[in-house]
């Protein structure tokens, strides 16, 4: 059984509004005001990564993630393939802003025969993907981290919640 899994837009509307801003506050200072040298070389390189990150979400929005008895493929937009037989890797990290420790996102990342995928929780179905990798980490007797186990509990607590 295959299942497919996407980022939702509305996951990454937040993403796309920073970008947004980003680049109105870099570029439209450069495009339409005589700024002195030293403000475009201070402008033009944050211009150049809110441009960067408005791409990286585009891409993340183009993701298409196949989940299937026998591993992972993901699009985004080239294509790449983990068997679970070839897992040799798994880490389960955690990421919060400073003042906001209950409020943040986990990062997924399988390793094996020179393949990385990495996914985080605003996918739909992160918690069976992540299940399904435990299992196989399990199963395949891989070393797993400590931040790795706890955040893995977690997500148990997560997935066992009623909805």
């Amino acid at each position: 059984m295959t299942s497919v899994h996407r980022y939702p837009v509305a996951a990454l509307l937040p993403d796309y509004l920073r970008a947004a801003f980003g680049l109105a506050a870099t570029l439209l200072p450069l495009l339409l005001i005589d700024t002195a040298p030293l403000v475009f070389w201070v402008l033009l390189p944050l211009a150049v990564l809110f441009a960067w990150f408005a791409l990286r979400t585009a891409m993340q929005q183009m993701t298409v993630v196949e989940r299937d008895s026998l591993g992972l493929t993901l699009t985004a937009p080239w294509r790449r393939r983990l068997d679970w037989s070839d897992l040799s890797r798994v880490r389960l990290a955690f990421y919060a802003p400073r003042r906001q420790k209950d409020r943040g996102w986990m990062q997924l990342t399988l390793d094996g025969s020179g393949t990385r995928l990495k996914l985080d929780s605003t996918l739909d179905g992160f918690t069976s993907i992540v299940g399904d990798a435990e299992q196989t980490a399990l199963a395949r007797d891989l070393d797993l981290d400590d931040t790795t186990l706890a955040n893995l509990g977690e997500v148990g607590r997560l997935h066992e919640r009623p909805v």
